[in-house]
């Protein structure tokens, strides 16, 4: 992009209204609900699938998206359907 790393995060937190790292993690997060939604997958490998490599790191950033746990999250998900 020719931007200095410095540069390139302030322009993305001004136009995105979210760090680049902030944003990434939302994403990651998002996917990997709709793996615990979709797939019988364990919790452990839809973290690494989606970049984490650190469960507690996926835990934490998991529980500030959605205010529980991804196991708590997917007994939640088959109890609606």
């Amino acid at each position: 992009s020719g931007f200095s790393e410095s540069y390139f995060m302030s322009f993305f937190k001004q136009n995105v209204g979210m760090s680049c790292i902030s944003y990434i993690n939302h994403y990651r997060v998002q996917r990997a609900a709709n793996a615990l939604e979709e797939t019988t997958q364990p919790v452990m490998d839809i973290a690494m699938d989606n970049g984490f490599d650190n469960i507690s790191y996926f835990n934490l950033q998991f529980r500030r998206a959605f205010g529980m746990t991804p196991r708590e999250f997917r007994s939640r998900q088959k109890e609606g359907a």
